[in-house]
């Protein structure tokens, strides 16, 4: 079975489960149910509001779902962007345990790399800075461990469908966000000439 023919029986039971099949919704919860636990997961970082995350969607999902168009075809409209990062190297140069996060203005600044002048003080607006609750080594590595286990499975649907792009997000940011500009740019260029066709 190819991932065209996912799409297409996920189609078929979406419109069964709008027809009145009582059983047509829980077979789509119970074959996405997991890949979208573990984005929530990777997303919040917090188990429970995962879980919350997940079942709300999923609720939201079954009250609307005579509203999906399901007019996606191989992954048209659709762009996949991972900021790719090298573990090692983030625990190594000390990346996430040792970043402080201005709440007033959003600066970022770091322990070992990006000192703020004076100490946990931002440097732009005055206020001071925090640590996220879960820039932890511990949880660092869990989140690593899930991301290994969990999230990475979807790299590969996303590549069958043709809408993955991997970003080095270890370099610059001017240069991350250039590169990610870059292919929404082109992304819209692509469906410009598609919509073009259409006329």
């Amino acid at each position: 079975m190819t991932p065209g023919d996912d799409v297409d029986d996920d189609r078929a039971l979406l419109a069964a489960h709008v027809a009145g099949d009582a059983d047509a919704f829980a077979e789509l919860v119970r074959r996405h149910r997991d890949r979208l636990w573990a984005v929530a997961l990777r997303t919040t970082g917090d188990r429970e509001e995962a879980s919350d995350a997940v079942q709300d969607g999923l609720i939201s999902a079954f009250r609307r779902a005579e509203t999906f168009r399901g007019e996606m075809a191989n992954g048209d409209c659709l762009s996949v962007i991972e900021l790719g990062a090298d573990s090692a190297r983030l625990r190594q140069e000390k990346r996430l345990v040792g970043r402080l996060m201005c709440p007033g203005c959003g600066e970022i600044y770091n322990r070992y790399s990006r000192v703020p002048k004076q100490d946990k003080v931002c440097d732009v607006c005055g206020r001071g800075l925090v640590q996220r609750s879960d820039d932890r080594e511990d949880l660092i590595l869990e989140r690593f461990r899930t991301y290994r286990e969990e999230t990475y499975p979807l790299v590969q649907f996303y590549q069958n469908l043709g809408v993955y792009h991997l970003v080095d997000g270890m370099r610059p940011i001017n240069e991350v966000t250039n590169e990610i500009l870059e292919i929404v740019d082109q992304k819209k260029k692509v469906l410009t000439s598609v919509v073009n066709e259409r006329k």
